[in-house]
């Protein structure tokens, strides 16, 4: 038994050193349309940036290598994480291997939404929210000229997009409360602070620095969190009616 586990595990091992090395080669491959992406999202904002600089020869290649293993992060993971399940099912009940599955596709739909803001709101409002902060050389204070280099820019991108897709996942928590509460409010009780800190804190790391943004985000939060907990216990009250009658 334990052969064949070993035999298992060293063969999604091989399987995914050897995806790891292709997206490589991939990536490699395709490097200037994976720079050319990057690069063109700003397009959609409001700034008249329309040129990059470089200061040392070799900060192109470093770009280069930052985008590929950027990609390689991503879809590593999504192949690591399905290996995993793969190999954790067989030994798993029908009801975990069904909330297993529910949370991976939670987590799935989280990943792709974030995405999608972050590609349309979330990086444009910030890039043009920062370069904002130029707008004072109206007052003939200071003569400022902003060129972007390209090296942080692409850092700027993938750090912002990382706290995007992280938190996001945040929302794990409360489809967790949706998913295992049942009409017993003593634990909800107990650790509802805890959930309100969490939604203050998340909204305080993923809105603009002002209090009005952070105060909107986080009531919309404690009210999603609190329906999905009204919902997932008035589930749980009609199925004990159904059992009862």
């Amino acid at each position: 038994m334990l052969q064949r586990y070993y035999t298992e595990i060293k063969s999604r091992a091989l399987l995914l050193t050897i995806s790891g090395i292709l997206i490589l080669l991939v990536g490699y491959t395709f490097k200037e349309v994976l720079l050319s992406i990057v690069v063109n999202l700003y397009n959609g904002s409001s700034s008249k940036l329309s040129y990059f600089i470089f200061t040392d020869v070799v900060e192109i290649f470093n770009v280069y290598v930052v985008l590929i293993f950027f990609v390689w992060k991503q879809i590593l993971s999504f192949q690591v994480v399905y290996h995993f399940l793969v190999f954790l099912i067989p030994g798993l009940t029908k009801s975990e291997y069904k909330y297993l599955l529910l949370f991976f596709s939670i987590s799935s739909g989280l990943f792709l939404l974030s995405v999608i803001l972050f590609k349309k709101i979330l990086f444009p409002f910030s890039w043009n929210f920062f370069l904002s902060f130029n707008s004072f050389v109206e007052f003939k204070a200071l003569t400022l000229h902003f060129e972007a280099k390209l090296l942080d820019y692409i850092m700027f991108f993938i750090n912002l997009y990382f706290s995007c897709i992280l938190y996001f996942q945040f929302f794990l928590i409360p489809s967790a409360l949706f998913i295992y509460f049942n009409t017993d409010l003593s634990t909800y009780k107990t650790f509802r602070k805890f959930l309100y800190y969490g939604c203050i804190i998340f909204s305080t790391l993923v809105t603009p620095p002002d209090v009005t943004s952070q105060i909107i985000l986080s009531t919309v939060l404690i009210i999603g969190c609190e329906i999905l907990v009204f919902g997932a216990l008035l589930k749980s009250l009609l199925k004990r009616n159904q059992l009862v009658r």
